[in-house]
């Protein structure tokens, strides 16, 4: 076995290690927390400086219930296109439809959202950084929300405008398929009339295989921490996540 080789098979003994440690830890947060689970399959075709692709996704509701991984949060389908400027250096523009659970009122309502993106990596050595600036605009469909006396109860936010910044190191391994990262990703309002402020910081543990040059999977762990809303007691949301790329030739 060459240096090579010995390192990378210490440094996956390592990344079993941490997964273990980090799935026994989350069992006492699960605890704490609200639990929901994503899946997403994408599909993307790249064109010389472009990226174009398409994807749906299901969440489920987050619930300190077990029965809540079986009740639908949100479905969704959108398209993206993606230009590289210069090599560490890209913008995307992202469009999604979504059926959101209004739990309220016990409904769904459509939701449109356009996500436009800039975004900046650097790799020194093995590791990969990036910072991602992205704008979220969301328009809600209130139609459903009806009160005892007829009348429509309107969101107090509509459209919807938050600043999302996410910091994030991914770690290449040498002679691997499997890719792990960290990030934190911040979610702040523009427009809340009642002042502006954090409705979310979002905590990452990932790990993405890449099965071959067109197909890749990513199992993550999102640890949601909402400072500001009241309807979700303890520490926060966790959520455990899949998703399913598959890449044009």
């Amino acid at each position: 076995m060459n240096f090579t080789n010995f390192t990378t098979a210490c440094f996956m003994k390592k990344i079993v290690l941490i997964s273990l440690f980090f799935c026994f830890s989350m069992q006492f947060i699960v605890a704490q927390t609200e639990t929901g689970v994503w899946t997403s399959l994408s599909i993307d075709k790249r064109i010389k400086k472009w990226q174009f692709s398409a994807d749906t996704d299901i969440r489920t509701y987050g619930g300190d219930n077990v029965y809540y991984f079986g009740l639908i949060d949100r479905w969704s389908i959108g398209v993206n296109a993606k230009y590289q400027i210069i090599k560490p250096l890209e913008v995307s523009l992202n469009y999604l439809i979504m059926n959101k659970l209004d739990t309220k009122y016990a409904n769904y309502q459509w939701r449109h959202r356009v996500i436009p993106t800039i975004q900046a990596k650097q790799k020194w050595g093995d590791l990969q950084f990036s910072l991602r600036e992205r704008i979220q605009f969301t328009t809600k469909d209130d139609s459903k929300r009806i009160r005892p006396d007829g009348s429509i109860d309107h969101y107090a936010v509509n459209s919807e405008f938050i600043w999302r910044n996410r910091f994030q190191i991914q770690y290449d391994i040498p002679q691997s398929k499997v890719n792990p990262a960290v990030s934190v990703e911040s979610f702040y309002e523009l427009n809340n009339p009642k002042g502006n402020q954090f409705q979310t910081i979002r905590y990452t543990l990932a790990f993405n295989y890449q099965v071959n040059k067109q197909n890749s999977v990513e199992i993550f762990n999102h640890f949601d921490y909402q400072p500001n809303d009241l309807s979700i007691e303890k520490y926060g949301i966790y959520i455990l996540g899949i998703s399913y790329r598959y890449s044009l030739k």
